[in-house]
């Protein structure tokens, strides 16, 4: 039996990390839509000096977003990537005022030490499908309780298909959608054959992602309400919940 991939692993193989940076845009359904409505998720007012934790921040699109739209506000940047924490740097400087960079991976408890105080929001966008269930569970857990009382998680990320007939219709409009946005954002032609053979080629092994209903119990059971799925395209979901007295 082959051994699973970790994210690390993946991300080191073949361009990948350097294909996700430069592709994200076209790759992931709608990118754009679902930052501009994690800003409008975010339960605070603009001119708020609010503080943001970004998990597995990776490139720091979300990041960046978050840092324009709320211009009092600061972002902790946390990614286990030491190459994605380069580009972001390079990316993020003019904000270095607003920002700091943790070095630290979300499979491990021990990440909760490299930070202080607690968060306004914590947001994530593709990143909790890296780990096991029992993981993604425990972290729900950890953000509640570094999340102020008032504040919110808002996540982004890839969703596993209740059935294998979903999956199955969510994986061709995902595929169709990366054609169609290849061409209106990158200028790239492509055949919905060719787009599922690189789809294939890129698939390393290191994803885990559980499904919605079975996260939106783990962010309840955590202690967060109002917990709902507030987004769907496919198998890309926003989701999240609020913690309030």
């Amino acid at each position: 039996m082959r051994r699973r991939l970790t994210w690390k692993e993946a991300w080191k193989r073949g361009g990948k990390l350097e294909h996700f940076v430069s592709a994200a845009d076209w790759v992931i359904p709608r990118r754009r839509d679902q930052i501009e409505f994690i800003l409008q998720l975010i339960p605070h007012e603009h001119t708020k000096p609010i503080r943001v934790l970004d998990l597995g921040a990776g490139q720091g699109t979300l990041t960046e977003a978050i840092l324009q739209t709320f211009p009092n506000g600061s972002v902790v940047w946390l990614d286990g990537s030491a190459d994605m924490m380069k580009i972001a740097q390079e990316r993020l400087g003019k904000y270095r005022n607003r920002i700091s960079f943790v070095l630290e991976e979300l499979d491990y408890p021990p990440w909760l030490k490299s930070l202080e105080g607690k968060f306004d929001v914590v947001v994530s966008s593709l990143a909790i499908h890296h780990l096991s269930d029992r993981r993604k569970g425990a972290l729900f857990r950890e953000v509640w309780g570094i999340t102020k009382m008032g504040g919110s998680i808002i996540i982004a990320d890839l969703v596993k298909a209740e059935s294998k007939l979903l999956e199955k219709k969510y994986e061709r409009v995902w595929l169709e959608t990366i054609r169609r946005q290849a061409k209106e954002i990158a200028g790239i032609e492509r055949t919905y054959e060719e787009v599922e053979v690189k789809h294939r080629e890129s698939q390393t092994g290191e994803d885990r992602p559980a499904t919605l209903e079975a996260q939106l119990k783990w962010l309840r059971q955590a202690g967060f309400i109002d917990v709902d799925c507030f987004w769907k395209y496919a198998c890309f979901a926003i989701f999240g919940g609020f913690k309030r007295k």
